[in-house]
């Protein structure tokens, strides 16, 4: 029998698949998730119960772009703003010799932030993460002692380690929270609406009403308004360098 592989018994049929794929064995849970799955057959049974089972994908399936978006919320942070500093003036002072022209060297810059930023980014995830684990740890050994001595010694540390817990969770959502889409939580239960007003009030206070042109005129039309930040980035990305990317060597 061969059927094409629905929804519902591609998720039945995920349970079954183990995490990786090797030679004949079915590829990897991902796989029915991103619809590779074309099909399968369950062969004749020579025992009960025991049915091989083969499976038909589709690997021609094209990846969807990727666009990085930077973390805005990092911004805030004196750290990384630091850190990103030093990394600015340690790319200048290192390929800025004279020889590399402007242009060159902001495209070179751009791509090496990116690779520091998303580091940082990583380091940080960790980080918290390790701490978070820590914290649970001794607050578990805290609150244990304080049932048995009830010192306020005790309780001022599982004060202080709570608020640090919880300003750690803050970044996490407020990191979240910017990067989540509002009508997911407008069409949410009840304790999602404070977000969405949270959300909308963030996003008028981040509106631009009106902004003036290169002949000093005010333009308030939000259309047109799109179309000038639009063409003032374009230009601002676009590579300024001469060399054809195709013919450049790596």
């Amino acid at each position: 029998m061969s059927i094409d592989l629905d929804p519902v018994v591609a998720a039945a049929f995920e349970d079954f698949l183990p995490s990786r794929g090797c030679g004949t064995c079915p590829p990897k849970r991902s796989a029915i998730k991103r619809r590779e799955t074309k099909s399968y057959h369950c062969q004749a049974a020579p025992l009960p119960d025991h049915a091989p089972v083969s499976l038909k994908l589709n690997l021609n399936l094209k990846r969807g772009e990727f666009n990085c978006r930077l973390n805005n919320t990092l911004l805030k942070e004196k750290e990384f703003c630091s850190y990103l500093l030093s990394k600015i003036d340690l790319n200048i002072d290192t390929n800025d010799n004279g020889e590399v022209s402007n242009a060159t060297l902001w495209e070179a810059m751009k791509s090496v932030l990116r690779g520091h930023i998303i580091s940082y980014e990583v380091m940080e995830k960790r980080k918290s993460k390790a701490r978070l684990t820590e914290i649970d740890s001794q607050l578990s050994d805290l609150e244990a002692l304080y049932r048995v001595q009830n010192q306020p010694e005790v309780l001022k540390k599982i004060s202080a380690l709570r608020y640090e817990y919880n300003s750690i969770l803050s970044k996490i959502v407020s990191r979240l929270l910017a990067q989540v889409r509002q009508k997911y939580l407008e069409f949410g239960d009840k304790p999602q609406r404070l977000l969405a007003r949270q959300l909308r009030q963030s996003q008028a206070s981040k509106s631009i009403h009106s902004i003036k042109t290169n002949d000093g005129n005010p333009l308030t039309d939000p259309k047109r308004i799109n179309e000038c930040f639009a063409d003032f980035y374009e230009k601002d990305y676009q590579s300024q360098g001469g060399s054809d990317p195709g013919a450049m060597e790596f």
